[in-house]
């Protein structure tokens, strides 16, 4: 019995004399033939050598793309900045070209051809009795009208001798563009311009906009699709020709990012 518990094995085990739970002060064993063992690795990885190799040259490749892509990055970044700057020249140009068609003597007097507002007795007396029109528009509606009375009055008397050097003429538009929109949709009636029918809200929307032009705003232009054929004629900027289409969307995305600036 007392050989037995002579014999008994320690509780930890292996790890009393030096195992993984404890630190041995032993030196670690170096190779003792550190060529050969080299060769041998060589030997025994021989058949990775195709792997090895482009894992090697993917490894020199991405430090060659670590150095040269920023500055290749770079240089792109800024040719496609250039490529998306706006030129705001040819943007003042173009909005030029279009305020010039439309406030022209040919376009004036059509524009008044398809508005033909009608400040008939009747249409009067209807402003008055409508009671769905607010008191602030019926005021705003005879200021604007005095206005430009006054205005018409005025030019007529003392703006003869400029208006034949300038060769303008008074523009009732500018101060119809003031008049409240729920006033004009009595004074207005639905028409025909050249077979075509125009509404009583695309000529609102026409007085609007067009009378933004004579309102010291040209970029804000607003202009009914119904009518861009009649408003718009082709021009050319800076050598590249702009339709007639192409200048209904640019008026109509402006006037929508205006909106939001």
């Amino acid at each position: 019995m007392a050989n037995n518990e002579e014999t008994k094995i320690p509780k930890n085990g292996p790890k009393a004399f030096g195992g993984p739970g404890r630190k041995s002060n032993a030196p670690s064993e170096k190779a003792k033939d550190f060529k050969s063992a080299i060769k041998r690795l060589f030997l025994e990885l021989k058949s990775y050598k195709i792997v090895i190799a482009i894992a090697l040259a993917l490894a020199i490749i991405g430090a060659i793309l670590a150095i040269t892509a920023p500055n290749k990055l770079s240089k792109l970044t800024d040719e496609i900045s250039d490529g998306l700057k706006i030129n705001k020249d040819n943007i003042d140009a173009l909005t030029g070209k279009i305020s010039e068609n439309i406030t022209s003597d040919e376009m004036k007097s059509i524009i008044s051809q398809i508005i033909n507002l009608d400040f008939s007795k009747e249409n009067m007396e209807k402003i008055v009795a409508n009671s769905s029109i607010s008191e602030e528009d019926k005021q705003k509606y005879s200021e604007t009208i005095k206005t430009m009375e006054v205005a018409k009055s005025e030019f007529d008397k003392g703006e003869s001798v400029k208006r034949e050097k300038d060769k303008k003429e008074f523009n009732a538009l500018k101060y119809i563009a003031e008049i409240p929109e729920s006033i004009l949709r009595v004074l207005l009636s639905e028409s025909t311009y050249n077979g075509r029918i125009i509404s009583i809200e695309d000529k609102v929307v026409l007085i609007k906009g067009v009378g933004q032009l004579y309102n010291a705003n040209k970029t804000n232009l607003k202009v009914p699709e119904s009518m861009k054929d009649i408003l718009f004629k082709d021009v050319e900027i800076d050598g590249q020709k702009i339709t007639i289409e192409d200048q209904y969307i640019f008026v109509t995305e402006l006037s929508t990012v205006r909106r939001y600036v």
